[in-house]
């Protein structure tokens, strides 16, 4: 064998062997999803009141809660938009308990004002089949994010 394939065959069996597992609070973490979250997966959460929400993992990791602006009064059960909620901070990863399979991503225009005059700026929007959700998931209703074009 040559001598630089045995020194990098090498170097890989030693950062292998000193790889140490996911810890945090003195506690391995078993079964997360945490270390296979990407940035845009939209994930079912654990909130503060035991409850689910729904949020969407960004660059840095955190999980951004979403809401929805459209209240469906048929309930037909099909998709439902939902964006950023601008009135929550985002949560730490490790409370990630299911990425949500079956979401649509698309942008729709931003709301125009001091921020977008001219109208060039797009938001994130997911669309998601309203059976897609454990029933125990809470997401805020937002009216407001509504963009009403006159």
């Amino acid at each position: 064998m040559r001598p630089q394939l045995a020194l990098i065959i090498a170097a890989y069996a030693a950062a292998f062997v000193m790889r140490r597992p996911a810890v945090r609070s003195g506690h391995r973490r078993i079964n997360s999803i945490v270390d296979d979250l990407q940035e845009h997966d939209v994930v079912e959460y654990s909130t503060d009141d035991g409850g689910l929400g729904l949020g969407v993992v960004c660059e840095d990791g955190s999980i951004h809660p979403l809401c929805y602006f459209v209240e469906d009064e048929d309930d037909d059960g099909g998709p439902v938009d939902y964006v950023w909620d601008e009135e929550v901070d985002a949560v730490e990863a490790e409370r990630a308990v299911r990425v949500v399979d079956d979401v649509y991503p698309k942008t729709r225009q931003a709301q125009r004002g001091v921020d977008n005059p001219h109208g060039e700026h797009a938001e994130d929007v997911y669309e998601i089949e309203r059976g897609a959700l454990d029933e125990r998931v809470v997401v805020a209703f937002r009216p407001e994010r509504d963009i009403v074009w006159g």
